[in-house]
């Protein structure tokens, strides 16, 4: 199927639509704080701090709040209520108080947005016109450079197992980048080859035609839109089931299949593809169509706009 601007924005708005089936908690005075979270009361178009846990991110707060401040402009309603927003990587636990929150396990009710980094996010898509090449001129690689993040089991998270088992892989470039922590680095055979303190820059992985996304502490907050973005075709890693996470758009991502999973014990057979057949560019002209809809500032703007009035309307009840 070729998806269409029609089809995403209908299927964007299905996605706010689903999004707003949440409760709300009133009384949120005596709700303790995890780290990285806000207790806010928002009054017309003022936010204020009324409660925060001690561990903060500033630079996240400070993203958050002038994402919200334009979200608000185009609520013309009166608003009045009160929120726990979580900042950090990924929501963990089942909580009674819903929040406001960029990522979560799968299947938590939580009240889903868009992350910190999405203005740097809409940024990269934008400038990729200047540094990527077309796709026939890519080498026939898949390439993943990131840091060692994620939950380890038996020795290794999913991003260090997937580059030892791919250290010698000719058409594999697998690599972790800063520092690894020591049980990650005991257990890996290959650590000079898994291993670079070079910075990997977007430019030089988009010279490879498959970009390889593994989940971290939480889910790729800009990885996998950037990488849709591009002549380049994005490959989900299937992660640990019992530490798989979500973003705001994954259910739409998982409905309109741009991104497939590919399981670590299976890759061999997706790599050997032939990625200049038909079926893999249209996959490409589909992501790049939902990446640029995803990362459209106006569209978060949208969504969170929805998102905040059906809240204080139900606050308000």
């Amino acid at each position: 199927m070729t998806l269409s601007k029609d089809i995403i924005n209908n299927s964007f708005l299905n996605l706010i639509d689903s999004n707003l089936n949440f409760d709300v908690e009133k009384n949120l005075d005596t709700e303790e704080l995890l780290p990285q979270e806000l207790h806010l009361k928002v009054s017309n178009k003022s936010i204020e701090i009324k409660r925060a846990h001690n561990f903060q991110d500033n630079l996240r707060i400070k993203s958050f709040f002038n994402f919200l401040t334009e979200a608000i402009k185009l609520i013309s309603s009166d608003l009045n209520f009160e929120i726990i927003v979580n900042l950090s990587e990924g929501i963990e636990q089942e909580l009674n108080v819903k929040r406001f929150c960029y990522s979560q396990k799968k299947g938590f009710k939580n009240i889903m947005i868009p992350d910190a980094h999405n203005f740097l996010t809409y940024e990269k898509v934008i400038s990729l016109n200047s540094i990527d090449i077309p796709f026939a001129k890519k080498t026939k690689k898949a390439v993943f450079a990131g840091s060692d993040t994620g939950r380890i089991i038996n020795g290794f998270s999913q991003r260090s197992l997937f580059c030892e088992r791919f250290a010698n892989d000719e058409e594999v470039f697998a690599k972790l980048i800063g520092t690894i922590r020591d049980e990650v680095k005991s257990s890996i055979t290959n650590f000079d080859k898994v291993f670079t303190s070079n910075y990997i820059s977007i430019q030089e992985q988009l010279k490879s035609q498959v970009i390889v996304n593994i989940d971290g502490n939480s889910t790729s907050w800009e990885r996998p839109l950037w990488a849709m973005a591009s002549n380049s075709i994005c490959i989900y890693l299937e992660p640990m089931h019992e530490h798989e996470f979500e973003s705001w758009y994954y259910p739409l991502m998982q409905f309109l299949c741009v991104t497939p999973k590919v399981s670590i014990d299976n890759f061999k057979i997706f790599i050997n593809n032939n990625f200049e057949d038909s079926y893999w560019q249209l996959l490409n002209y589909n992501q790049k169509i939902f990446s640029f809809t995803v990362t459209d500032l106006k569209n978060q703007y949208l969504y969170m706009a929805y998102l905040i009035s059906h809240y204080n309307k139900k606050y308000n009840e």
